[in-house]
């Protein structure tokens, strides 16, 4: 963080754990950022106390903003089906073909 160009806004949408989250809110309530912008946190969800929801520049994107409620539900009846045509020996369903692949 202290690399970070005076002023410059850091974003982070890889890793949670790759940021020191109590340094970040204090770079950034001391103007030594101007704002961040956080897509993954170390623990998630966020905790109601954590230091990120009182920093007014600080831009938090709900991470898992895409899912469904039954999404892992969803994967386990994909993963089954697919076993069952393995075992089968019937054409499985949503193959890659790297053939195509560039």
């Amino acid at each position: 963080i202290g690399k970070i160009k005076r002023g410059g806004v850091l974003v982070n949408f890889g890793r949670g754990s790759l940021i020191d989250e109590v340094a970040l809110a204090k770079a950034v309530e001391s103007s030594r950022l101007s704002s961040a912008v956080i897509d993954v946190t170390k623990d998630e969800p966020l905790p109601q106390d954590h230091c990120f929801w009182s920093c007014s520049n600080i831009l938090l994107t709900q991470h898992t903003g895409g899912g469904t409620g039954d999404e892992i539900d969803g994967k386990i009846d994909f993963f089954l089906s697919n076993l069952q045509h393995y075992l089968d020996e019937t054409p499985l369903q949503s193959l890659v073909d790297f053939t195509k692949a560039k």
